[in-house]
């Protein structure tokens, strides 16, 4: 009966081999060129940065072609060189960037802008742009938006406001790295027009004016007419926010600021 052999163990020589094999081949995150048919491929590793902070490896190929190795050593190494100092993100959809803008720069604003930003992300640029790539959000789709916009009837002043909102959350995909331009900087816009012309009443008609109300009419009216106060911003004045000594007025909020504070707090 014939017996198994044991397997040959290797002598010094085929030791040897494969210690310089093992020396000689370069680490995954070095990249490697690798041959495709009569041409070259490269693969190297890649740290991207996702929304919420964390980081993962992003394994990349490419296909270079008919050329020599030399050729494709120095391609590989000019990726290698600007995954090192580029901070690669994912590719994501507008309204993955515009739950992080909401979540994290929205708040930063006075709460009636907050309001009236967050209604126009939710409302009209999610709908739009929701499911797109942020690469696929190019200055010739906000434009063809801007139009769709000015077509429906939207007046002028809405419209730059929307374009203003969509600016700014495309403004920190490109802060953020996701974008190298702002799609929406460069587009055409309608033109404001005043809706009334603005006029001031002189020293003689302000006189006038005051002489007919009554006291208390004319202690706001006076005021308005001496700071240019708004409406908004005499009817939350409070002592407090006035600096006898010097004449000035604190900054305050807004009666309609306080209301929706108000608001919130009731109905929370």
């Amino acid at each position: 009966m014939a017996t198994q052999q044991e397997p040959e163990e290797p002598t010094d020589n085929r030791k040897e081999k494969q210690s310089v094999a093992r020396q000689s081949k370069r680490s995954y995150g070095s990249g490697c060129v690798i041959q495709r048919g009569k041409g070259f491929a490269i693969r190297w590793r890649e740290i991207q940065i996702l929304p919420d902070g964390t980081k993962r490896f992003v394994n990349r190929c490419e296909a270079v072609g008919r050329v020599s190795k030399r050729k494709a050593v120095d391609i590989l190494n000019e990726r290698l060189a600007t995954a090192a100092t580029t901070v690669q993100r994912p590719v994501i959809t507008f309204s993955e960037l515009a739950t992080v803008w909401k979540a994290t720069v929205l708040p930063m604003y006075k709460y009636s802008s907050r309001l009236v930003r967050g209604d126009t992300v939710t409302k009209k640029l999610i709908p739009r742009f929701g499911d797109w790539e942020l690469t696929d959000v190019t200055k010739q789709e906000i434009q063809s938006y801007i139009a769709e916009l000015h077509r429906a009837g939207y007046a002028p002043h809405s419209v730059h406001h929307v374009h203003n909102v969509l600016s700014a959350v495309l403004g920190k995909a490109v802060e953020w790295d996701y974008l190298q331009a702002n799609p929406a900087h460069g587009v055409n816009l309608p033109q404001l027009i005043a809706v009334r012309s603005k006029w001031v009443l002189n020293p003689e008609q302000a006189k006038q004016l005051l002489d007919a109300l009554p006291i208390m009419a004319q202690t706001m009216v006076g005021l308005a007419i001496l700071t240019g106060m708004r409406r908004g911003e005499l009817l939350a004045l409070r002592w407090k926010n006035v600096d006898g000594v010097r004449a000035k007025r604190a900054p305050s909020r807004s009666a309609s600021t306080l209301l929706a504070f108000h608001l919130a707090s009731e109905f929370g």
